[in-house]
């Protein structure tokens, strides 16, 4: 069967590959993968990518480097690896080697193999930096475990010890025990590294410039659509379609801002005028919809700087309050909920509905009238609940509560009350033997006697 899509990728990359390149052509390597053949607009170098590398390069935005004028862009590693990399060569720029290169035979053949990081002397470290596929069972990885094997064992047979960090396919989770890592080797060896702060901002920087290069370039329309629209990080991924963790990384660790929600970023920057629009007797929903917030993130933001403290309608006259369960009366008789338990969540919604209320009183006059209803029928279900004991008449203070041998069917003790019952006898049913639930309770019988029947 014809393959329409494998057409469709090669014309797509035919397509922009003369933007970036003077000449390329298409051809199998040695191992049958199917590969471009580049030529440098800049200084003329031929090198070769497969189409798989190239198609996703070309899919992000960027374009395959060259290795010869841009070394550093061209490699396919990770920005963990990057970072690291920087770092040691910035403060071990003498004896920090990256990607050394080694010869080993291999099945009778010899292979050029590189090393990620070595430290020569008098440190001697042979760092790797290893991601999932070295620990992987998949079979596909089977030959590059096979070389690493060999590369470690080059190294330590020269009396280098062996470092592996492993890391994850997030940078954000890892920069933190690569930090830790990087000083512990300096401590070690007494290297002093003097402004790291900065040196750590310039390699962040270099991690995603080379990595992440169109991410990069765009840098401060991410920051804008942040910071002045106050977009979603997905919004901003979505519009020029970078991955959404490339976008928090970017204003993290190149603009060194904490990622907040739409709403925390605009009660930041408008809080004085939202104190203003306050302070003057808006009402929430005025505020929600000139400020484009949520009704939960201004209740936040009110408790949080005592606004209620301040404003004259927060101390509820007894008028408003009388008036407040006088409507809750008259809608509950056209809206009730079926028993007199209301769930968890409604609980909830209840909950911030009055909170809010007693901040605001015309929160509840703007509520549409199928909110009020919901409101104040959550209110009576709450209330049934509450008041249920208060509601039910007292029983006679003459019925006591009486403890009957099994057997012989004779009164032993009287009681009070159940209470007093179960804190003499030390048993917690004998209400369900009252009410007939179980025969026995504790090893007596029990029963209500009217004692001024006696």
């Amino acid at each position: 069967m014809y393959n329409y899509m494998k057409k469709i990728n090669k014309i797509y990359i035919n397509e922009r590959l003369l933007n970036n390149y003077n000449e390329y052509f298409y051809f199998l390597s040695k191992e049958g993968k199917e590969t471009y053949n580049l030529k440098c607009k800049k200084c003329g170098h031929e090198f070769s990518r497969a189409e798989s590398t190239l198609r996703d390069a070309l899919n992000r935005g960027n374009r395959s480097h060259c290795p010869n004028c841009e070394p550093y862009r061209a490699k396919n590693e990770s920005k963990q690896a990057s970072y690291i990399k920087y770092m040691l060569k910035y403060y071990l720029k003498d004896i920090c080697q990256c990607e050394e290169k080694i010869k080993v035979l291999i099945d009778d053949e010899i292979r050029t193999l590189s090393a990620d990081i070595i430290l020569h002397e008098p440190i001697k470290l042979h760092i790797e930096v290893n991601g999932s596929q070295h620990n992987s069972d998949n079979c596909l990885y089977s030959t590059d475990q096979v070389l690493y094997s060999k590369k470690v064992e080059y190294f330590q047979n020269k009396k280098y010890k062996l470092i592996e960090l492993e890391i994850t396919d997030y940078f954000s989770t890892d920069i933190e025990n690569i930090d830790c890592f990087i000083k512990e080797v300096f401590d070690t060896y007494n290297i002093s590294y003097h402004d790291y702060d900065l040196v750590k901002s310039n390699a962040l920087k270099y991690c995603y410039m080379t990595k992440h290069e169109y991410a990069y370039e765009i840098r401060n329309e991410i920051l804008n659509m942040y910071e002045n629209e106050f977009a979603t990080i997905n919004a901003i991924s979505e519009k020029f379609d970078i991955k959404s963790n490339i976008i928090s990384e970017i204003l993290k660790y190149i603009f060194n801002i904490e990622i907040t929600p739409p709403s925390d970023r605009i009660l930041a920057k408008y809080s004085k005028e939202i104190k203003a629009d306050y302070a003057n007797n808006s009402t929430w929903n005025e505020i929600c919809s000139k400020y484009n917030i949520s009704i939960s993130s201004l209740r936040k933001f009110v408790i949080e700087n005592d606004l209620e403290k301040k404003n004259k309608l927060v101390l509820l006259s007894l008028d408003n309050s009388l008036q407040f369960y006088r409507d809750m009366a008259h809608f509950c008789k056209e809206n009730s909920i079926k028993g007199n338990y209301a769930t968890p969540k409604e609980y909830k919604y209840f909950r911030n509905s009055l909170n809010a209320f007693l901040l605001n009183i015309n929160y509840y006059n703007n509520l549409k009238p199928t909110e009020k209803s919901k409101m104040i029928d959550i209110m009576k279900a709450r209330n049934n609940r509450l008041s249920k004991n208060k509601t039910i008449k007292h029983r006679n203070p003459n019925i006591k509560v009486a403890q009957i041998d099994i057997n012989t069917d004779k009164i032993l003790n009287l009681f009070n009350s159940v209470k007093d019952a179960k804190k003499a006898i030390g048993v917690s049913t004998i209400s369900d033997c009252l009410q007939g639930k179980q025969k026995t309770a504790g090893g007596y019988k029990w029963s209500y006697i009217d004692i001024s029947n006696i």
